[in-house]
């Protein structure tokens, strides 16, 4: 009978330990399937935002080929869905890098907009830094997202 209280305080420490070792690996699967979520919604907003851009310096870039400006905007609307997902989850740099890139577009799509734009150095000048602006954004995602190449 002696032997039942040492056989049971170990049989219920080990329960215990047991019960411990198992709260602490649904809490380590729970943040792991939580990182997961957050990295493919940032990848997937981040691919879109891309394709904005790129249809962005497409256009930009035909009109700076054209002899005349475009009276209506040269730029496509941003999704204000993805813009607003980017907002909630995206890393600062990721959108202070995007920040960057709109104001050069916005600068750009000025400068072609007015006569003889498209043949100024200003404009010229800002196509470079609006594809600077766009590989700073891509790095920008890169590294949120822990891609090296």
């Amino acid at each position: 009978m002696e032997f039942l209280i040492p056989l049971l305080g170990s049989a219920l420490g080990g329960a215990v330990i047991a019960g411990l070792f198992q709260i602490l690996k649904t809490r380590q699967d729970g943040a792991s399937e939580h990182s997961k979520w957050l990295r493919d919604n940032k990848l997937e907003i981040y691919i879109e935002v891309l394709r904005l851009v790129r249809e962005d310096l497409d256009s930009l870039s035909s009109a700076a080929e054209s002899d005349e400006p475009s009276p209506q905007s040269l730029r496509t609307e941003p999704d204000t869905e993805y813009v607003a997902k980017l907002a909630l989850i995206g890393a600062a740099t990721v959108q202070h890098r995007l920040q960057e890139l709109f104001d050069v577009l916005d600068d750009w799509e000025e400068a072609l907009t007015t006569p003889g734009g498209s043949l100024s150095i200003e404009a010229i000048d800002l196509e470079g830094k609006a594809n600077d602006a766009s590989l700073r954004l891509i790095a920008a995602m890169q590294q949120d997202l822990r891609v090296t190449t």
